[in-house]
């Protein structure tokens, strides 16, 4: 599942794949989404004071989505730490911090 609007396969990958396969649909995010989706965290945790992003740096709205996460965090009180990746051997490295 993927909560970007950017596409995350390139184009004609379903070409390449065999006759029989599966592939798991993408989400787009909707415009009172991700301020829904931190409500829902603050509900379900209510003494949370941080929270982490994990953004990656290629996709097109990477900024974009950085700036509605921050925003939407801020209006229910959560300090949002937001991490950038380019690869995926960067994401080890991130959560290893």
């Amino acid at each position: 599942m993927f909560t970007s609007a950017a596409d995350p396969w390139p184009p004609g990958w379903w070409l390449r794949c065999p006759a029989g396969g599966n592939a798991t649909g993408a989400f787009q995010n909707l415009p009172d989404a991700t301020q829904v989706r931190f409500e829902l965290i603050r509900e379900i945790y209510p003494d949370l004071k941080r929270f982490g992003l994990l953004l990656d740096r290629r996709s097109p709205d990477s900024s974009q989505q950085e700036t509605t996460y921050q925003l939407a965090a801020r209006r229910v009180g959560l300090d949002l730490t937001t991490m950038k990746f380019t690869n995926f051997e960067a994401v080890a490295k991130i959560f290893a911090i």
